[in-house]
């Protein structure tokens, strides 16, 4: 493997780190696609646009989430 793979492979399993139970489907229902093909991109087998797409939304709304439930919390308290 060229170092370019694998700081992809590295970035990429970064992002899924982030990525909770069900998210798969999620991603692959975004990105109008298998579930396995968002596996393989994970492992640096594919590059398809509309997976990162999907994969960097998903993470960008679950920490906006995230941050509106603490700011709730802490207007709360």
């Amino acid at each position: 493997m060229n170092n370019n793979t694998e700081t992809k492979i590295k970035t990429r399993k970064e992002l899924k780190s982030k990525l909770g139970y069900g998210d798969i489907v999620k991603i692959a229902a975004i990105a109008n696609t298998e579930r396995t093909t968002v596996h393989r991109w994970f492992r640096g087998q594919t590059d398809n646009p509309d997976i990162a797409l999907a994969v960097e939304g998903l993470i960008a709304l679950k920490t906006q989430i995230v941050s509106d439930r603490l700011k709730k919390l802490a207007e709360n308290k």
